[in-house]
């Protein structure tokens, strides 16, 4: 098993969302592989850290998530991207990902109404050589089964 997690996967292992705990096992059970960390990842992921504040505090309920536990999870994200404890950073070349991206594009984008990120999270998973996708995304994980990535959401 080689695994590629996305950003929504990394949301819910620093928030206490729905998934967490998966979240959590999943990473305790990597046996030795540590997940691919991308450009896309580091601003996504940051991005969705602080979204996360905006959206709780906006919905006219009591924030789950404050300002705080997004400094926290900022903190935290940095430190594990740093000691490599379960993820390193890798580097691909856009104009592979973008090759990847664009046939993508063309092969399921008319039919099934992917977005953006959820086609370049897959086109870098396969160019990583990764064979297992963690999500909790639906449409993602859709993308992923289409492409021969074992799909696993917890």
């Amino acid at each position: 098993m080689i695994p590629y997690a996305d950003a929504n996967f990394f949301t819910r292992l620093y928030f206490e969302l729905h998934g967490h705990e998966d979240s959590e096992r999943l990473v305790s059970n990597l046996q030795g592989h540590l997940l691919p960390i991308t450009w896309l990842h580091e601003i996504e992921i940051r991005n969705a850290l602080e979204l996360s504040v905006f959206h709780f505090a906006n919905s006219g309920q009591t924030p789950r998530i404050t300002r705080e536990m997004a400094m926290v999870a900022q903190a935290q994200f940095t430190e594990d991207v740093h000691s490599e404890a379960f993820c390193c950073r890798k580097t691909l070349k856009i104009g592979d990902v973008a090759s990847e991206v664009n046939e993508l594009t063309l092969r399921y984008t008319a039919n099934k109404g992917y977005r953006t990120y959820d086609l370049i999270h897959v086109a870098q998973a396969k160019l990583l050589g990764c064979d297992t996708f963690w999500s909790f995304d639906r449409k993602a994980n859709q993308l992923a089964a289409a492409e021969g990535l074992e799909v696993v959401s917890g």
